[in-house]
């Protein structure tokens, strides 16, 4: 089974996105469960992303899974 990629990225945010200006290492969410690639975001960034349900992915050679988690 693999990990709920966005549920680790949601974890890396509360911890290490306290200032919204701050980068952070995220988790590539795209379909490839052998993906360990990471993403350098802001947290706002990162918030801006998933509030539009877009998946967080390296570059447009990852593709999104289908549906995206929400927590």
């Amino acid at each position: 089974m693999a990990p709920d990629r966005r549920a680790i990225n949601d974890d890396r945010r509360r911890t290490f996105g306290h200032e919204a200006e701050r980068q952070v290492a995220f988790v590539c969410e795209c379909s490839d469960e052998e993906c360990r690639r990471t993403v350098l975001l802001t947290a706002a960034e990162y918030d801006e992303a998933c509030a539009a349900g877009r998946a967080v992915v390296i570059d447009a050679s990852h593709e999104p899974p289908e549906e995206i988690s929400a927590t």
